[in-house]
């Protein structure tokens, strides 16, 4: 019978991996426990490869035997390992051969069903713990897996109802599906997790992305690794770098820390997870919140290291106050979009461009820390801010950052400041004054857009542009000032101001479209060094009388449609006056390309300017387009006495001189003469009652005795001009 069972056992133990190494099985010296060791090299004397706790079996049989109790995993241990083979004198013998092992891993089923099982100690050399290695211990409360294991494989915990309490240890790399949960297949083949028990979850692997993930998914239960549906607290070891995918689904968790460490966070990381109220976020460079479910987060805080805010960080969130530290510099797409209730900001960013497009329109306080250096891209855009301090140390202002701040009416910006984006205080309609920093040298696009309350503003000496529409639609801005650094003015820049006048300096060369479209300017002057102007810059100033025009050398935009248009819409522009250096005026600059009736005003009169003077001593170079045919015909030229003939014989000039005669309108039979025949024709019209335009006299719309009158009077001061006529 003993050597019946000497044969059962070496069978049982000399177990062949491979043609070089095979298993043997043996029993610890010190603890007990059964090991399976991969060895190689003779029998007798092997080296050890591997060695891992194996399912129990006691010394002398192969029967299998449950473990109990507390069990505590040796780091290393010496495995007797029993040998039959013939002795020297060649008789068959059982020898038992200790062999030095290192404890590295758990074997597969090693202590699944050991229902008595109520807790096991891991050392720190186990590299990986087997396929269903402790699978339905319903005594295990608490598993805590030590640094050293890399691989946990399928279903290890699996079907541990009473496991509470799990600790992951800092080298895990590899998770099976169901290894701490419930795994099985549904009417499709497909296999679903049950989910799992744990309550408490403390996680310190380092870098674990939750391998080996099943073909199939099932939307109704969460990861496949962990089940998280009963998590109620987690722990986020200090040097987690990469948070795994579904890492907390649908978990119970209320407050969650994220150290500074992380960098990754899988998808669904934290998805579902409705409870979470308070986020603690410490991660320094980490762009991705795992598809947090933050609507119902009230409270926020973000630890003084963090860097970037992740895209959708807090969106749709219910947090009322939100403190923004000094090293974060980027807020990525939606990280506070939707955050309704938040209304007082605390933003010490000292360098951060972007403010995760944050929902700013119930902000009511703003507080700017004494270190920001830039606010960021619609800083508090829409907001109902009423006042805010910016510090001394602020350098720039990103483009909106108190667009449509309407209840803000005063604001002092540091001379510190070097730029200011675009549209950053459009639609401020409160706002009243503003001091522009000196350091400032452009306006950008809409700065001042609409800014109702601007009466006067004065832009500082190094601006070198007024961007577009910087003080468009101020309707209430009746005092500018220019300084001569300024080379540009944009397009629409002063479009719909009130401004009477306006001086602009000899440094501007270029004029944009509309630039003072609408304005009630009453006079121009175009500096010398204007080399371009923009369609329709003075479109509809219908105030305007008086043009001064001293660009020597200007040319509108040749892409422009419709560059005739400059001084369209000015119906009472009647005087221009054409500096003594201009060299050339370009092709219908100051004139409507020949359409006379863009001059007809309401009552159908033609409009024309009354005077051209030019001072210029040599004709400037003009094309017959340069003005409207009406200023030809019509037009009074002036030019200096002693360049009258060249003028006279210049090939354009000349037509200001071959303009037709005036009419009288006291020549009521057109004759060319004012007399008692005029007095005839006239009466004979009102006994007849016609009321012809062409015998109103006296120009008042009607033809009556009064006509008559000035007809006779005329002829008794032999003539009365235009100018004269009451």
């Amino acid at each position: 019978m003993a050597v019946l069972t000497a044969l059962l056992a070496y069978s049982f133990f000399d177990l062949y991996a491979d043609e070089e190494t095979w298993w043997l099985h043996g029993i610890g010296q010190n603890s007990g426990l059964s090991f399976a060791v991969l060895a190689t090299g003779p029998k007798d004397n092997p080296d050890v490869v591997k060695c891992y706790v194996s399912a129990k079996i006691d010394e002398y049989s192969t029967g299998d035997n449950k473990y109990s109790g507390d069990i505590s995993i040796p780091a290393t241990e010496t495995v007797k390992y029993t040998y039959y083979g013939y002795d020297d004198d060649w008789n068959w013998v059982e020898k038992i051969i200790p062999l030095s092992c290192t404890v590295e891993g758990i074997y597969q089923g090693a202590f699944s069903y050991c229902d008595g099982l109520t807790s096991v100690t891991m050392p720190n050399t186990i590299k990986e713990i087997g396929k269903e290695a402790f699978k339905s211990c319903d005594g295990l409360t608490s598993v805590t897996i030590p640094n050293s294991v890399i691989t946990i494989g399928e279903e290890a915990f699996g079907w541990c109802y009473n496991l509470k309490s799990l600790i992951i240890g800092t080298s895990v790399k590899e998770i099976g599906k169901g290894a701490f949960g419930g795994v099985y297949p549904d009417k499709y083949d497909r296999l679903i997790n049950n989910g799992t028990w744990i309550t408490d979850l403390t996680w310190n692997a380092i870098n674990c992305p939750m391998l080996n993930r099943p073909t199939y998914s099932h939307n109704y239960f969460n990861n496949w690794y962990i089940g998280t549906r009963d998590i109620e607290h987690v722990a986020i070891g200090a040097g987690v770098e990469v948070l795994p995918t579904s890492f907390l689904y649908e978990s119970l968790i209320t407050e969650l820390t994220v150290p500074e460490s992380v960098s990754a966070i899988g998808e669904n990381a934290f998805s579902k997870s409705t409870k979470i109220s308070h986020i603690t976020w410490n991660a320094v460079n980490c762009a991705t919140n795992g598809d947090m479910y933050t609507k119902n987060i009230e409270r926020v805080t973000i630890g003084p290291n963090v860097g970037i805010l992740p895209a959708n960080f807090a969106k749709d969130s219910q947090i009322t106050e939100l403190t923004i530290p000094e090293s974060v510099n980027d807020c990525l797409g939606y990280a506070f979009s939707g955050c309704t209730k938040l209304t007082d900001l605390t933003w010490n960013a000292i360098n951060c461009r972007w403010n995760g497009q944050m929902y700013t329109n119930n902000i009511e306080h703003v507080t700017i820390g004494p270190r920001v250096q830039l606010l960021p891209y619609g800083f508090a855009q829409d907001s109902k801010i009423t006042e805010v301090s910016i510090p001394n140390s602020m350098t720039g202002i990103g483009t909106s950052a108190f667009k449509n701040c309407s209840g803000l009416t005063s604001i002092e910006l540091p001379n510190s400041i070097t730029s200011i984006g675009a549209e950053v205080f459009r639609g401020c309609t409160g706002l009243t004054s503003i001091d522009i920093p000196d350091q400032i040298t452009e306006l950008c696009e809409n700065l001042f857009y609409g800014c109702t309350g601007l009466t006067s503003i004065e832009i500082p000496h190094g601006v070198t542009t007024i961007g577009s529409g910087t003080f468009s639609e101020c309707t209430n801005l009746k005092s500018v000032t220019i300084p001569n650094t300024v080379t540009k003015i944009g397009t629409v820049a002063f479009t719909g101001t009130a401004l009477a006048g306006v001086t602009i300096p000899n440094s501007v060369t270029t004029i944009g479209s509309y630039a003072f479209y609408g304005t009630p300017l009453r006079s121009i002057k175009i500096p010398q060094a204007v080399t371009s102007i923009g369609e329709r810059a003075f479109y509809e100033c219908t105030n305007l009388t008086t043009l001064y025009w001293n660009a020597t050398n200007c040319h509108y935009d040749h892409y422009l449609i419709d560059p005739y248009e400059l001084f369209r819409g000015c119906p009472n522009l009647n005087h221009i006056i054409i500096g003594e250096n201009v060299e050339a005026i370009d092709n219908m600059l100051l004139g409507t390309g020949g359409y006379d009736e863009w001059y007809v005003d309401e009552e159908g009169h033609m409009l024309y300017v009354d005077t051209v003077t030019c001072h210029a001593t040599t004709p400037p170079m003009i094309n017959e387009g340069t003005f409207d045919n009406n200023t030809y015909k019509k037009a009074l030229l002036i030019v200096p006495p002693e360049s009258e003939q060249s003028y006279r014989m210049n090939d354009v000039w000349k037509k200001f001189f071959e303009r037709e005669p005036e009419i009288n309108p006291c020549d009521i039979n057109g004759d060319g003469e004012v007399n008692i025949a005029d007095v005839n024709a006239l009466i004979d019209a009102i006994l007849l009652a016609i009321n012809n335009l062409n015998y109103d006299a006296n120009g008042d719309g009607e033809v009556t005795l009064a006509d008559v009158n000035l007809i006779i009077q005329s002829i008794l001061n032999n003539y009365i001009t235009i100018d004269e006529r009451p």
